[in-house]
Protein backbone atom coordinates (compact mmCIF):
# COMPACT_ATOMS: atom_id res chain seq x y z
CA UNK A 1 0.00 0.00 0.00
CA UNK A 2 1.36 3.40 -1.02
CA UNK A 3 1.77 6.43 1.96
CA UNK A 4 1.66 10.37 1.66
CA UNK A 5 2.51 10.81 4.55
CA UNK A 6 5.90 11.70 3.51
CA UNK A 7 4.85 14.29 1.55
CA UNK A 8 2.48 15.25 4.06
CA UNK A 9 5.78 16.28 6.51
CA UNK A 10 7.38 18.06 3.66
CA UNK A 11 4.36 20.28 3.86
CA UNK A 12 4.04 21.02 7.01
CA UNK A 13 7.54 21.98 7.08
CA UNK A 14 7.04 24.76 4.49
CA UNK A 15 6.61 28.51 5.62
CA UNK A 16 2.99 29.07 3.42
CA UNK A 17 0.29 27.60 5.42
CA UNK A 18 -3.07 28.18 4.69
CA UNK A 19 -6.50 26.93 5.89
CA UNK A 20 -9.32 26.02 4.17
CA UNK A 21 -12.72 27.36 5.34
CA UNK A 22 -14.62 24.14 6.32
CA UNK A 23 -17.52 26.47 8.45
CA UNK A 24 -18.80 26.93 4.80
CA UNK A 25 -22.33 25.47 4.08
CA UNK A 26 -22.78 23.29 1.09
CA UNK A 27 -25.40 21.16 0.27
CA UNK A 28 -24.39 17.13 -0.54
CA UNK A 29 -27.16 14.58 -1.58
CA UNK A 30 -25.20 11.37 -2.38
CA UNK A 31 -26.49 8.03 -3.02
CA UNK A 32 -23.34 5.09 -3.63
CA UNK A 33 -21.68 8.10 -4.97
CA UNK A 34 -17.99 6.98 -5.84
CA UNK A 35 -15.03 8.46 -3.65
CA UNK A 36 -13.26 10.31 -7.07
CA UNK A 37 -17.40 11.72 -7.97
CA UNK A 38 -17.93 12.74 -4.20
CA UNK A 39 -14.98 14.58 -4.06
CA UNK A 40 -14.86 16.65 -7.33
CA UNK A 41 -18.58 18.05 -5.83
CA UNK A 42 -17.70 18.82 -2.87
CA UNK A 43 -14.48 20.69 -4.63
CA UNK A 44 -16.83 22.42 -6.81
CA UNK A 45 -19.63 23.63 -3.88
CA UNK A 46 -17.48 24.35 -1.09
CA UNK A 47 -14.50 26.04 -3.27
CA UNK A 48 -12.03 23.64 -1.68
CA UNK A 49 -9.28 21.41 -2.40
CA UNK A 50 -8.57 17.76 -2.03
CA UNK A 51 -5.18 16.18 -2.20
CA UNK A 52 -5.18 12.13 -2.02
CA UNK A 53 -3.55 8.91 -3.82
CA UNK A 54 -6.11 6.79 -5.82
CA UNK A 55 -4.13 3.83 -5.27
CA UNK A 56 -4.64 3.94 -1.52
CA UNK A 57 -8.90 3.36 -1.53
CA UNK A 58 -10.73 0.77 -3.13
CA UNK A 59 -11.97 1.13 -6.29
CA UNK A 60 -15.36 0.28 -5.43
CA UNK A 61 -15.97 2.69 -2.49
CA UNK A 62 -19.39 4.54 -2.64
CA UNK A 63 -20.45 6.89 -0.30
CA UNK A 64 -24.18 7.81 0.79
CA UNK A 65 -25.12 11.02 2.61
CA UNK A 66 -28.05 13.69 2.92
CA UNK A 67 -27.02 17.05 4.29
CA UNK A 68 -28.74 20.06 3.24
CA UNK A 69 -26.99 23.29 4.55
CA UNK A 70 -24.05 21.50 6.35
CA UNK A 71 -20.67 22.67 6.64
CA UNK A 72 -17.63 21.39 5.04
CA UNK A 73 -16.44 20.01 8.06
CA UNK A 74 -19.46 18.32 9.21
CA UNK A 75 -19.63 16.43 5.56
CA UNK A 76 -15.72 15.27 6.25
CA UNK A 77 -16.79 13.51 9.75
CA UNK A 78 -19.90 12.17 8.54
CA UNK A 79 -18.45 10.88 5.00
CA UNK A 80 -15.09 10.20 5.71
CA UNK A 81 -13.97 9.48 9.36
CA UNK A 82 -17.22 7.46 9.62
CA UNK A 83 -15.65 4.87 6.84
CA UNK A 84 -12.06 4.76 8.20
CA UNK A 85 -10.74 7.60 5.86
CA UNK A 86 -8.33 10.41 7.73
CA UNK A 87 -7.86 14.04 6.76
CA UNK A 88 -5.63 16.86 7.65
CA UNK A 89 -5.57 19.92 6.09
CA UNK A 90 -2.22 20.73 4.47
CA UNK A 91 -1.10 23.96 2.92
CA UNK A 92 -4.61 24.93 0.67
CA UNK A 93 -5.29 21.15 0.72
CA UNK A 94 -6.88 18.36 2.32
CA UNK A 95 -5.35 15.64 2.27
CA UNK A 96 -7.17 12.18 2.72
CA UNK A 97 -5.47 8.79 3.73
CA UNK A 98 -6.59 5.31 4.60
CA UNK A 99 -6.73 4.78 8.56
CA UNK A 100 -4.12 1.81 7.26
CA UNK A 101 -1.47 3.73 5.83
CA UNK A 102 1.98 3.36 8.15
CA UNK A 103 4.61 6.02 7.93
CA UNK A 104 7.24 5.76 5.05
CA UNK A 105 10.03 5.29 6.98
CA UNK A 106 8.32 1.53 7.19
CA UNK A 107 9.64 1.59 3.58
CA UNK A 108 6.77 1.89 1.55
CA UNK A 109 7.19 3.02 -1.87
CA UNK A 110 6.56 6.86 -3.01
CA UNK A 111 2.93 7.22 -4.22
CA UNK A 112 4.26 9.64 -7.22
CA UNK A 113 7.45 8.13 -7.80
CA UNK A 114 8.11 7.91 -11.80
CA UNK A 115 4.93 10.25 -12.17
CA UNK A 116 4.90 13.87 -13.88
CA UNK A 117 2.28 15.99 -14.05
CA UNK A 118 2.04 19.71 -15.60
CA UNK A 119 0.71 22.90 -14.31
CA UNK A 120 0.01 25.68 -16.89
CA UNK A 121 -2.34 28.97 -16.86
CA UNK A 122 -2.02 32.62 -17.86
CA UNK A 123 0.25 35.05 -15.80
CA UNK A 124 -1.17 38.58 -15.47
CA UNK A 125 -0.71 42.25 -14.20
CA UNK A 126 -3.49 42.28 -11.16
CA UNK A 127 -4.59 46.33 -11.44
CA UNK A 128 -4.79 45.92 -15.45
CA UNK A 129 -5.37 42.51 -16.09
CA UNK A 130 -2.76 42.48 -19.06
CA UNK A 131 -0.70 39.22 -19.72
CA UNK A 132 3.19 39.88 -18.61
CA UNK A 133 5.02 38.39 -21.51
CA UNK A 134 8.54 36.85 -20.80
CA UNK A 135 7.77 35.73 -17.03
CA UNK A 136 9.55 33.31 -15.44
CA UNK A 137 7.76 30.17 -13.79
CA UNK A 138 10.10 27.91 -11.94
CA UNK A 139 10.35 25.36 -9.15
CA UNK A 140 12.23 26.65 -6.20
CA UNK A 141 13.90 23.46 -5.42
CA UNK A 142 15.20 21.79 -8.71
CA UNK A 143 15.32 25.25 -10.26
CA UNK A 144 13.36 23.67 -13.62
CA UNK A 145 11.12 26.29 -15.25
CA UNK A 146 10.15 28.47 -18.39
CA UNK A 147 8.88 31.72 -19.20
CA UNK A 148 5.55 32.70 -20.32
CA UNK A 149 4.88 33.27 -24.35
CA UNK A 150 3.59 36.35 -26.16
CA UNK A 151 0.52 35.72 -24.93
CA UNK A 152 1.16 35.29 -21.16
CA UNK A 153 0.65 31.46 -21.55
CA UNK A 154 3.18 28.61 -19.67
CA UNK A 155 3.61 25.34 -18.97
CA UNK A 156 5.73 23.43 -17.11
CA UNK A 157 6.24 19.53 -16.07
CA UNK A 158 7.38 18.46 -13.12
CA UNK A 159 7.71 15.13 -10.90
CA UNK A 160 4.85 14.25 -8.42
CA UNK A 161 4.75 14.94 -5.02
CA UNK A 162 5.45 18.39 -3.59
CA UNK A 163 6.54 21.52 -4.93
CA UNK A 164 7.54 25.05 -4.17
CA UNK A 165 6.56 27.24 -7.22
CA UNK A 166 7.61 30.59 -8.15
CA UNK A 167 6.15 33.25 -10.44
CA UNK A 168 8.39 36.13 -10.55
CA UNK A 169 8.95 39.18 -13.74
CA UNK A 170 10.87 42.26 -13.49
CA UNK A 171 9.10 45.20 -11.68
CA UNK A 172 7.14 43.21 -9.91
CA UNK A 173 6.34 41.20 -6.71
CA UNK A 174 7.69 37.69 -6.98
CA UNK A 175 4.78 35.15 -6.15
CA UNK A 176 6.04 31.76 -3.96
CA UNK A 177 3.16 29.07 -3.98
CA UNK A 178 3.57 25.39 -2.17
CA UNK A 179 1.66 22.72 -4.46
CA UNK A 180 0.97 18.87 -3.93
CA UNK A 181 1.02 17.96 -7.66
CA UNK A 182 -0.78 14.58 -7.69
CA UNK A 183 -2.54 15.88 -11.06
CA UNK A 184 -2.22 18.21 -13.92
CA UNK A 185 -3.17 21.62 -12.63
CA UNK A 186 -4.16 25.25 -14.02
CA UNK A 187 -2.79 27.97 -12.48
CA UNK A 188 -3.88 31.54 -13.39
CA UNK A 189 -1.86 33.82 -11.20
CA UNK A 190 -1.93 37.83 -11.04
CA UNK A 191 0.67 40.05 -9.44
CA UNK A 192 1.59 43.15 -8.12
CA UNK A 193 3.76 45.86 -9.30
CA UNK A 194 6.89 46.41 -7.17
CA UNK A 195 6.89 49.94 -5.08
CA UNK A 196 10.76 50.37 -4.13
CA UNK A 197 12.22 53.36 -2.13
CA UNK A 198 15.74 54.56 -2.66
CA UNK A 199 17.33 55.18 0.10
CA UNK A 200 20.89 56.57 -1.36
CA UNK A 201 22.43 57.20 -5.00
CA UNK A 202 26.07 55.50 -5.83
CA UNK A 203 27.92 56.52 -8.79
CA UNK A 204 30.05 53.67 -10.07
CA UNK A 205 32.22 53.11 -13.22
CA UNK A 206 30.20 51.07 -14.80
CA UNK A 207 25.77 50.81 -15.41
CA UNK A 208 23.15 47.51 -15.18
CA UNK A 209 21.15 47.05 -18.06
CA UNK A 210 18.31 48.61 -18.00
CA UNK A 211 16.75 46.05 -20.52
CA UNK A 212 15.73 42.37 -19.95
CA UNK A 213 18.71 40.96 -21.94
CA UNK A 214 17.82 37.18 -22.60
CA UNK A 215 20.45 34.18 -22.34
CA UNK A 216 20.77 34.87 -26.31
CA UNK A 217 23.03 37.95 -26.21
CA UNK A 218 21.79 39.42 -29.58
CA UNK A 219 17.86 39.41 -27.68
CA UNK A 220 16.67 42.52 -25.91
CA UNK A 221 13.18 43.03 -24.32
CA UNK A 222 11.57 46.19 -23.68
CA UNK A 223 8.54 46.19 -21.22
CA UNK A 224 5.94 49.11 -21.07
CA UNK A 225 7.30 50.31 -17.47
CA UNK A 226 10.49 50.23 -19.22
CA UNK A 227 9.72 52.86 -22.26
CA UNK A 228 7.80 54.88 -19.82
CA UNK A 229 10.75 55.91 -18.45
CA UNK A 230 12.96 56.62 -21.73
CA UNK A 231 13.71 60.46 -22.18
CA UNK A 232 12.12 62.18 -24.76
CA UNK A 233 12.03 65.32 -27.37
CA UNK A 234 9.95 67.59 -25.38
CA UNK A 235 8.28 65.22 -23.36
CA UNK A 236 7.41 62.96 -26.56
CA UNK A 237 9.12 59.52 -26.35
CA UNK A 238 9.85 57.49 -28.91
CA UNK A 239 10.27 53.73 -28.85
CA UNK A 240 12.45 53.69 -32.30
CA UNK A 241 15.12 55.79 -31.14
CA UNK A 242 15.17 54.14 -27.46
CA UNK A 243 17.09 51.31 -30.05
CA UNK A 244 19.65 53.09 -30.10
CA UNK A 245 21.01 52.68 -26.65
CA UNK A 246 21.53 48.96 -27.70
CA UNK A 247 25.19 48.09 -28.62
CA UNK A 248 25.46 48.13 -32.44
CA UNK A 249 22.19 49.86 -33.23
CA UNK A 250 22.86 53.22 -34.95
CA UNK A 251 20.92 55.92 -36.29
CA UNK A 252 21.55 57.82 -39.46
CA UNK A 253 22.87 60.77 -37.05
CA UNK A 254 20.25 63.52 -38.52
CA UNK A 255 17.80 63.04 -35.47
CA UNK A 256 15.72 60.82 -37.29
CA UNK A 257 13.89 58.02 -36.29
CA UNK A 258 15.56 55.66 -38.96
CA UNK A 259 17.92 53.05 -37.93
CA UNK A 260 20.89 50.82 -38.97
CA UNK A 261 21.63 47.40 -37.08
CA UNK A 262 25.83 46.64 -37.82
CA UNK A 263 26.54 48.39 -41.20
CA UNK A 264 23.08 47.34 -43.25
CA UNK A 265 20.59 49.58 -44.32
CA UNK A 266 17.14 50.79 -42.80
CA UNK A 267 15.27 48.36 -45.12
CA UNK A 268 17.00 45.19 -43.72
CA UNK A 269 14.79 45.87 -40.24
CA UNK A 270 11.95 43.48 -40.17
CA UNK A 271 9.60 45.83 -38.16
CA UNK A 272 6.26 44.04 -36.46
CA UNK A 273 2.76 45.72 -34.92
CA UNK A 274 0.79 42.31 -33.34
CA UNK A 275 2.73 40.11 -36.05
CA UNK A 276 2.04 42.35 -38.83
CA UNK A 277 4.86 43.54 -40.85
CA UNK A 278 4.84 47.44 -40.77
CA UNK A 279 6.61 48.87 -44.02
CA UNK A 280 7.41 52.63 -42.66
CA UNK A 281 7.72 53.04 -39.40
CA UNK A 282 8.20 56.77 -39.40
CA UNK A 283 6.29 60.06 -39.63
CA UNK A 284 7.97 63.37 -41.10
CA UNK A 285 10.41 61.94 -42.47
CA UNK A 286 11.87 60.05 -39.52
CA UNK A 287 10.94 62.66 -37.26
CA UNK A 288 9.09 60.04 -35.58
CA UNK A 289 8.29 56.81 -35.34
CA UNK A 290 3.99 55.82 -36.33
CA UNK A 291 3.67 53.68 -33.15
CA UNK A 292 2.57 55.52 -29.84
CA UNK A 293 4.30 54.48 -26.89
CA UNK A 294 1.24 54.69 -24.83
CA UNK A 295 -0.09 51.77 -26.98
CA UNK A 296 2.75 49.39 -26.33
CA UNK A 297 3.23 46.73 -23.92
CA UNK A 298 6.19 45.00 -24.62
CA UNK A 299 8.98 45.36 -27.44
CA UNK A 300 11.51 42.50 -28.31
CA UNK A 301 14.35 43.21 -30.35
CA UNK A 302 16.92 40.51 -31.94
CA UNK A 303 20.18 41.74 -34.02
CA UNK A 304 20.73 38.36 -34.91
CA UNK A 305 19.96 34.26 -34.69
CA UNK A 306 16.72 35.40 -34.88
CA UNK A 307 13.82 32.58 -34.58
CA UNK A 308 12.79 30.62 -37.47
CA UNK A 309 9.34 32.01 -37.47
CA UNK A 310 10.65 35.87 -38.46
CA UNK A 311 11.73 34.48 -41.31
CA UNK A 312 15.23 35.36 -42.73
CA UNK A 313 15.59 38.99 -42.33
CA UNK A 314 19.38 40.12 -42.97
CA UNK A 315 19.88 43.36 -39.75
CA UNK A 316 17.26 43.03 -37.25
CA UNK A 317 13.58 42.05 -36.06
CA UNK A 318 12.01 44.43 -33.72
CA UNK A 319 8.40 42.40 -32.75
CA UNK A 320 6.05 45.01 -31.16
CA UNK A 321 3.07 43.74 -29.08
CA UNK A 322 0.38 46.67 -28.40
CA UNK A 323 -1.56 46.35 -25.15
CA UNK A 324 -4.92 44.66 -24.76
CA UNK A 325 -6.90 47.31 -22.64
CA UNK A 326 -7.61 46.56 -19.26
CA UNK A 327 -9.76 44.48 -18.18
CA UNK A 328 -10.54 45.54 -14.56
CA UNK A 329 -12.16 49.41 -14.53
CA UNK A 330 -11.90 52.57 -17.33
CA UNK A 331 -8.86 54.83 -17.44
CA UNK A 332 -7.80 57.30 -20.06
CA UNK A 333 -4.86 60.02 -20.49
CA UNK A 334 -2.96 61.53 -22.89
CA UNK A 335 -0.45 64.30 -23.49
CA UNK A 336 -0.55 67.90 -24.80
CA UNK A 337 3.08 68.79 -26.38
CA UNK A 338 4.70 71.14 -29.16
CA UNK A 339 4.81 68.69 -31.80
CA UNK A 340 2.18 65.91 -30.75
CA UNK A 341 -0.89 65.28 -28.64
CA UNK A 342 -1.84 62.04 -27.94
CA UNK A 343 -4.85 60.53 -26.16
CA UNK A 344 -6.05 57.15 -25.39
CA UNK A 345 -8.90 55.39 -23.30
CA UNK A 346 -8.86 51.80 -22.39
CA UNK A 347 -11.60 49.52 -20.16
CA UNK A 348 -13.41 46.13 -20.36
CA UNK A 349 -15.68 45.32 -22.43
CA UNK A 350 -17.11 42.64 -19.54
CA UNK A 351 -14.88 42.68 -16.60
CA UNK A 352 -12.12 39.91 -16.57
CA UNK A 353 -13.53 38.93 -19.85
CA UNK A 354 -12.92 41.21 -22.38
CA UNK A 355 -11.32 44.56 -23.22
CA UNK A 356 -10.71 47.19 -25.38
CA UNK A 357 -7.97 50.06 -25.87
CA UNK A 358 -8.00 53.22 -28.46
CA UNK A 359 -5.68 55.50 -28.71
CA UNK A 360 -4.77 58.37 -31.25
CA UNK A 361 -1.91 60.68 -31.87
CA UNK A 362 -2.29 63.86 -33.68
CA UNK A 363 0.79 66.26 -35.00
CA UNK A 364 0.69 70.22 -33.70
CA UNK A 365 3.29 71.31 -35.87
CA UNK A 366 1.03 73.58 -38.00
CA UNK A 367 2.26 76.46 -35.43
CA UNK A 368 6.41 75.79 -36.58
CA UNK A 369 5.33 75.78 -40.67
CA UNK A 370 3.47 79.11 -39.69
CA UNK A 371 5.98 80.52 -38.24
CA UNK A 372 8.80 79.43 -40.48
CA UNK A 373 6.68 79.83 -44.00
CA UNK A 374 5.09 82.68 -43.09
CA UNK A 375 2.70 84.34 -45.90
CA UNK A 376 2.86 80.32 -47.37
CA UNK A 377 0.02 78.48 -47.49
CA UNK A 378 2.36 75.27 -46.24
CA UNK A 379 0.50 72.37 -44.43
CA UNK A 380 2.68 69.68 -42.50
CA UNK A 381 1.37 67.05 -40.24
CA UNK A 382 0.09 63.60 -39.45
CA UNK A 383 -2.08 61.16 -37.27
CA UNK A 384 -1.95 57.90 -36.17
CA UNK A 385 -4.98 55.55 -34.93
CA UNK A 386 -4.40 52.52 -32.58
CA UNK A 387 -7.42 50.01 -31.42
CA UNK A 388 -7.56 46.68 -29.95
CA UNK A 389 -10.25 44.31 -28.82
CA UNK A 390 -9.70 41.11 -26.72
CA UNK A 391 -12.01 38.70 -25.93
CA UNK A 392 -11.96 35.73 -23.62
CA UNK A 393 -14.12 32.93 -25.00
CA UNK A 394 -13.20 30.66 -22.54
CA UNK A 395 -10.31 28.98 -20.42
CA UNK A 396 -9.19 27.37 -23.70
CA UNK A 397 -9.83 30.06 -26.53
CA UNK A 398 -8.48 34.01 -26.95
CA UNK A 399 -9.52 36.44 -29.81
CA UNK A 400 -7.51 39.65 -30.39
CA UNK A 401 -8.49 42.20 -32.87
CA UNK A 402 -6.13 45.02 -33.63
CA UNK A 403 -6.68 48.10 -36.28
CA UNK A 404 -3.96 50.77 -37.06
CA UNK A 405 -4.02 53.54 -39.01
CA UNK A 406 -0.85 56.21 -39.91
CA UNK A 407 -1.17 59.31 -42.68
CA UNK A 408 1.29 61.75 -43.33
CA UNK A 409 0.92 64.61 -45.60
CA UNK A 410 3.17 67.61 -46.80
CA UNK A 411 1.73 70.14 -48.33
CA UNK A 412 1.98 73.98 -50.26
CA UNK A 413 -0.32 76.03 -52.04
CA UNK A 414 1.57 78.47 -54.89
CA UNK A 415 -1.14 81.44 -55.69
CA UNK A 416 0.83 82.53 -58.24
CA UNK A 417 0.54 79.51 -60.59
CA UNK A 418 -2.52 78.39 -58.32
CA UNK A 419 -1.30 74.94 -58.05
CA UNK A 420 -0.90 72.49 -54.96
CA UNK A 421 1.59 70.07 -54.77
CA UNK A 422 3.13 67.58 -51.77
CA UNK A 423 3.50 64.49 -51.02
CA UNK A 424 1.79 61.93 -48.52
CA UNK A 425 2.37 58.19 -47.39
CA UNK A 426 0.23 55.83 -44.78
CA UNK A 427 0.61 52.56 -43.25
CA UNK A 428 -2.83 50.77 -42.83
CA UNK A 429 -3.10 47.09 -40.81
CA UNK A 430 -5.75 45.25 -39.19
CA UNK A 431 -4.97 41.79 -37.66
CA UNK A 432 -7.29 38.74 -36.26
CA UNK A 433 -6.01 36.03 -33.83
CA UNK A 434 -7.06 33.45 -32.13
CA UNK A 435 -5.39 31.10 -29.32
CA UNK A 436 -6.35 28.00 -28.33
CA UNK A 437 -5.03 25.86 -25.52
CA UNK A 438 -5.51 22.33 -27.00
CA UNK A 439 -4.26 20.33 -24.02
CA UNK A 440 -1.57 20.91 -21.19
CA UNK A 441 1.57 21.21 -23.56
CA UNK A 442 0.00 22.55 -26.48
CA UNK A 443 -0.51 25.80 -27.55
CA UNK A 444 -1.24 27.52 -31.05
CA UNK A 445 -2.02 30.54 -32.43
CA UNK A 446 -3.41 31.44 -35.53
CA UNK A 447 -3.17 34.83 -37.66
CA UNK A 448 -5.18 36.41 -40.28
CA UNK A 449 -3.83 39.91 -41.28
CA UNK A 450 -3.86 42.84 -44.27
CA UNK A 451 -1.47 45.57 -44.19
CA UNK A 452 -1.02 48.24 -46.64
CA UNK A 453 1.41 51.37 -47.53
CA UNK A 454 1.24 54.18 -49.67
CA UNK A 455 3.38 56.72 -51.02
CA UNK A 456 1.57 59.46 -52.91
Amino acid sequence: MKSIVFFLALLLASTFIYSQDLSRKITILAEHMPLEQLIGEIEEKGDVNFSYSPQSFPSDLSFSINAEDKSIKYILKKVFRKNGIKYDIVENHIVLRSSGESDPEGGEADPYSGQHYTISGYLKEKASGEVLIGAHVYDKESYTGTTTNAYGFYSLTLPGGAHQIVFSFIGYQPVEMSILLNKDMKIHQEMKETLLTMKEVEIVGRTENPFYLNDQISEFRFSSKTLSKLPGITGDKDIIKSLQVIPGIESFGDGSSLFFVRGGSSDQNLILVDEVPLYNASHLFGFLSVISPDAISDMEVFKGDFPVKYGNRLSSVVDIKTKDGNKKRFGFGGNLGPYTSTLYIEGPLVKDKSSFYLGGRYSTLQWLSNLYYKNQNVKVGFFDLNAKLNFKLNDRNRLFGTFYIGNDQLERKTYSAITTYGISWNNVLGTLRWNHVFNKKLFSNTTFYVTRYQYL
